[in-house]
């Protein structure tokens, strides 16, 4: 585990970061790897879809897994998005992670996994995030607003995603710019898919009981000032998951990986060593 040095900030980590890793690619997905450990930790974006946003964890956890972290392409479904993952373990010989993370929509993309292929997960963290009937109850709002982005000049989007992406993450100027480079360098077409893709987790009919023949250990990250996932949304996700941990953030808003690295490290770490016990 890699916490911040003396003196480092987030700015050196990503310089470090870009430095040093090139994304790879399989059937379409690229995505980025590190550490040549015998376990893998598999790391799920959210909505800005960029594997590089993950650069905080991906460094961190490089000298005890090998991490691997893809960038979506724009993939629609989740049966997409669950065979486009599969497709870069494939790549890479990993038949099953020891642990999967996903945040926000990431976080849809982990309980498709976790219900499509569970014998690939052994561990998992849901961070962030909600179920079907806590991103779907405002269900007419979330379609009409995607009908506004279809409609919208390309530019004009990509502004809309930057501030709003600035806006969730309350973790000061690095992510504020970093964020909004994200956005700037994505496309229409890309965040259109990302809608959809949410969307498409809104049909999903998930139970508590999906998962009873699943023997791995599960997670959940929420932030108490989460913009992203209100109350309601945090409390459908606790009643899905009742037997999982739980670690609440006092602030960060939706994004307390960008807010408190090296705390979220921490909490992380404790949780993968509490999986091999």
């Amino acid at each position: 585990m890699k916490l911040l040095g003396p003196g480092e900030t987030q700015a050196d980590r990503l310089a470090s970061y870009r430095a040093t890793h090139r994304p790879s690619e399989a059937r379409g997905w690229t995505y980025h790897t590190a550490g040549a450990a015998p376990e893998t930790l598999l790391l799920l974006p959210g909505g800005l879809r960029d594997a590089e946003t993950l650069f905080c964890l991906i460094t961190a956890f490089s000298g005890e897994y090998r991490v691997i972290a893809p960038t979506y392409p724009a993939v629609s479904t989740l049966a997409e998005a669950v065979s486009g993952v599969e497709a870069v373990l494939d790549a890479e010989g990993v038949p099953v992670v020891h642990a999967a993370w996903g945040t926000s929509l990431g976080g849809f993309v982990l309980q498709a996994l976790l219900r499509a292929v569970p014998g690939r997960i052994r561990n998992a963290v849901l961070a962030n995030t909600t179920t079907p009937e806590g991103w779907g109850r405002d269900l007419p709002a979330r379609s009409a607003r995607l009908e506004r982005m279809r409609a919208m000049p390309e530019p004009d989007l990509l502004t809309l995603i930057r501030r709003q992406a600035a806006t969730a993450s309350a973790a000061g100027p690095f992510w504020t710019g970093y964020l909004g480079e994200i956005a700037e360098r994505d496309t229409k077409a890309h965040q259109i898919a990302m809608a959809e893709l949410a969307l498409d987790f809104c049909r999903q009919s998930y139970t508590a009981g999906d998962l009873g023949g699943w023997a791995g250990r599960l997670m959940l990250i929420e932030s108490a000032d989460d913009m992203g996932m209100d109350a309601e949304a945090r409390r459908l996700l606790r009643a899905m998951y009742p037997e999982a941990a739980l670690h609440r953030f006092r602030d960060g808003g939706h994004a307390p990986l960008a807010a408190r690295p090296d705390e979220y490290v921490l909490v992380m770490a404790s949780f993968l060593r509490s999986c091999r016990a």
